[in-house]
């Protein structure tokens, strides 16, 4: 404590002394920056900000930077030169390479001492800042050092000072959840300290509702409309907002404040859903509530969610506005001759850590029992859906924002750890067309990210249906199959997200080997087959060309990956399927080909006859297994029952209010009559495509007794009853094999074929029928 206190009246007393003499002094540190300033590559190392008083430029030769008293000459400044009245940023990097402006010594947030000193060892200026919070800085005043906003680059008089948060949270008398009537809520703190409170998802300050009495916490749904009534979201000239009333609950955000000190809490946040219950729209539904200060999403100058302040820059300096976007060009040449389109001035366009904003989440299961509750940061997700009137979001655990937890307390999908979520919107009437899909084939030789519907409330008001999972990121990978993210290589359209740009150059070159070179040649079939999961591939591709996937290219909703090392192959990672199971008569096939820019890798490779046959099964397994209509039919029954009522309710808040269960019912017997009719179209496309010459037959399998083993067949697992019939083209023989369960044995194959073998092949005619026999041992 002396020390410090020593420090800081030196650091008093050179102020004075340095200003009389007109040098640099220290202005800003910011030792714990996430998100408030970038260096020059992009990155957010912590920085220490230098001011130039004087009136003409000042080199800073023979002056140096430290973190330590006893060795003051640790950082030269010698290439810096502060222009008049004018700043510099000294970033602190202790993970970075050092160079003029990167310093070799790295700053703590939990608080030190930095010092400035010229070549003789003397001491200029020097502060102790304490802990600070992230994107918090340590900021001089004319009054002395406070924590305020940072300011990078800036006067300090455009900073808001911050009040410590040295205080303990106030207590809630209940926690948030689901109640079936109105109550009384008392919230406490310590003594000496006040309550300020708020209800609209804001975080409180000493301008807040001031605490003393107990809150009534009842169901907020007559309320009017506030952020719903929100029109700026989107470029759709047609949107109107709600008109009716949504759906809310009631979020109750404290600080505590001492009396004397003025020191602060952080912010308690709590939501009460009031008789939910009784509302049938969210019976088995898991609930989301996220809350954040409403101007972290809505605010022109810092709103994520809204077309925002770079838009209106955007106008004024010359951009488009109020016609609709097939009228207008999307860009405008500034007076520089830059082409400045307009889509990239949206704040809900941008990316990064510049446009993640914290806030609250908290998840309550099927059941609406509380899963847990987290701090956290949100981000807009996804491409053409940042367009939609409801976006999606990304969410983040991470120690900035909650200093016990980098991952989310709970996983809602397994046990491993994880820190990123993704709250997933679409244009779809079906939001959960793309995991239902990806759910249909997940015994396939592919990675299935898990996920579930999720009714979100956005700052206590109905968001909508939201599909909540998991990414495909550094997490997935580890937990999933033990891979560090140094020996993750992973390429999405076409841009390296894991690896470097070898990894890119890698992937490029095997698919020009693939479009270029003779896949007749069993020399160049053998390398790609070596580099590439082939059998993966073939799985992607079926399945993509049966789903009539026609959103997908190379760069385009694709991802590939491997691990690093000899046997790493390059796969494929399926999702995005919002677009498919449309039209049962789209031509895939066709689509592919007149791309003309190698995405249908397949049709490089039939010149391989193996690839060709296993290709040719393979697709034939999966449209009698994973796409039986029957099976199909029923899964999609089940998912369309259990999403109905919230898809209606979505329909109602985004695009009419008026919207009855029949616009659902159509969009669901629309997708099954896709499965249902898809089947002979892909036989008819895919014979002409790959010029077969036999013809799509039928066969029956029996299993005598499916209790006492299970039946493959080539690729695909046959499910458990007596009798199963599949489709398959005579040009290519299929393989059978036998696998008894516990207790059981194999006896043999009877009918068209005769065999004691557990696996056969068999050539295919029209009526095979083959039939296993198990017996008890």
């Amino acid at each position: 404590m002396c020390f410090l206190l020593l420090v800081t009246l030196l650091s008093l007393f050179l102020l004075v002394r340095q200003r009389e003499e007109r040098t640099p002094y220290l202005n800003e540190i910011c030792p714990n920056n996430f998100a408030a300033a970038q260096d020059e590559k992009h990155a957010f190392p912590d920085y220490i900000e230098l001011y130039n008083p004087t009136d003409t430029d000042f080199s800073l030769e023979g002056y140096y930077l430290s973190d330590d008293q006893n060795d003051l000459k640790k950082f030269p400044l010698a290439e810096i030169t502060i222009a008049p009245k004018g700043y510099a940023l000294i970033w602190s990097d202790r993970e970075g390479e050092t160079d003029a402006t990167h310093t070799v010594f790295g700053l703590s947030k939990d608080g030190e001492t930095v010092f400035l000193s010229d070549e003789q060892g003397k001491m200029i200026d020097a502060v102790t800042f304490p802990a600070l919070p992230y994107d918090t800085a340590y900021s001089r005043t004319e009054k002395g050092w406070t924590r305020s906003t940072c300011t990078p680059g800036e006067t300090n008089e455009n900073m808001t000072v911050l009040p410590a948060q040295t205080l303990k949270e106030p207590t809630f008398s209940a926690p948030g959840g689901f109640y079936d009537e109105a109550f009384s809520l008392t919230l406490t703190a310590g003594g000496g300290e006040r309550i300020y409170y708020t209800l609209d998802g804001s975080v409180p300050t000493e301008d807040s509702l001031l605490y003393t009495g107990p809150i009534t916490v009842e169901d907020p749904s007559e309320k009017e409309n506030v952020y719903a009534k929100i029109r700026e979201v989107t470029t759709d000239f047609a949107y109107a907002v709600p008109t009716k009333l949504v759906d809310k609950a009631l979020v109750v955000r404290a600080i505590t404040q001492d009396v004397v000190t003025g020191a602060v809490s952080a912010p308690a946040t709590e939501t009460y859903f009031i008789g939910y219950g009784n509302r049938k729209d969210y019976e088995n539904t898991p609930v989301v509530s996220l809350v954040t200060d409403p101007d972290n999403l809505f605010g022109l100058e810092k709103g994520i969610y809204v077309l925002g302040k770079g838009y209106e820059e955007y106008k004024k300096n010359g951009g488009f506005d109020n016609l609709p976007e097939n009228e207008v060009p999307q860009y405008y040449v500034d007076e520089n001759g830059n082409s400045i389109n307009r889509y990239e001035s949206f704040a809900f366009w941008q990316r990064g850590r510049e446009a993640e904003r914290p806030g609250t989440i908290t998840l309550f299961d099927e059941k609406h029992l509380l899963s847990f509750q987290q701090d956290i940061g949100i981000r807009i997700a996804g491409g053409g859906s940042r367009f939609l009137r409801q976006k999606s979001f990304n969410v983040y655990a991470r120690k900035v924002y909650d200093n016990q937890n980098s991952d989310f307390k709970k996983n809602p999908f397994g046990i491993h750890p994880i820190s990123k979520l993704r709250l997933k919107n679409t244009d779809d009437d079906i939001i959960f067309r793309d995991h239902f899909l990806r759910d249909c084939v997940k015994e396939r030789n592919l990675e299935v990210a898990d996920g579930t519907g999720v009714a979100l409330f956005l700052d206590g008001e109905y968001w909508g249906l939201y599909y909540m999972m998991e990414l495909y990121d550094k997490e997935y990978f580890f937990n999933n199959f033990g891979i560090n993210e140094s020996d993750l290589r992973l390429v999405e359209d076409m841009e390296v997200k894991y690896g470097g740009e070898e990894t890119l150059t890698e992937w490029s070159s095997y698919i020009d080997q693939i479009a270029y070179m003779d896949m007749a040649d069993p020399i160049q079939y053998a390398f790609v087959e070596r580099v590439i999961d082939l059998d993966n591939l073939i799985d992607f591709y079926c399945i993509a060309l049966y789903c009539a996937n026609e959103d997908f290219r190379l760069t385009h909703n694709c991802m590939t990956w491997r691990e690093e090392g000899e046997n790493g192959k390059w796969r494929f990672l399926l999702y995005d399927l919002d677009t498919t199971a449309r039209e049962a008569e789209s031509n895939t096939f066709e689509f592919f080909h007149s791309l003309n820019d190698k995405s249908y890798l397949p049709g490089y490779l039939y010149a391989n006859s193996d690839f060709k046959e296993k290709f040719c099964v393979s697709m034939m397994d999966i449209a009698n297994t994973c796409f039986s209509y029957e099976k199909v039919h029923l899964q999609l029954s089940k998912w369309a029952d259990k999403y109905e009522n919230q898809s209606i309710l979505r329909k109602r808040r985004f695009e009419d209010e008026n919207a009855t269960a029949s616009y659902y019912r159509e969009a669901i017997e629309k997708m099954d009559t896709f499965f249902r009719d898809r089947r002979p179209f892909i036989e008819r496309y895919m014979k002409e495509d790959m010029a077969l010459a036999g013809e799509a037959v039928t066969s029956r399998i029996e299993n005598d007794d499916p209790e006492g083993g299970e039946i493959t067949i080539n690729t695909a697992k046959l499910p458990a009853t007596e009798t199963w019939e599949g489709r398959y083209f005579s040009d290519y023989p299929v393989t059978l094999t036998a696998v008894p369960k516990e207790g059981y044995r194999f006896m043999g194959w009877t009918g068209d074929v005769q065999s004691e073998e557990a696996q056969i092949k068999t050539d295919v005619q029209e009526g095979l029928h083959i039939r296993a026999v198990f017996e008890k041992e």
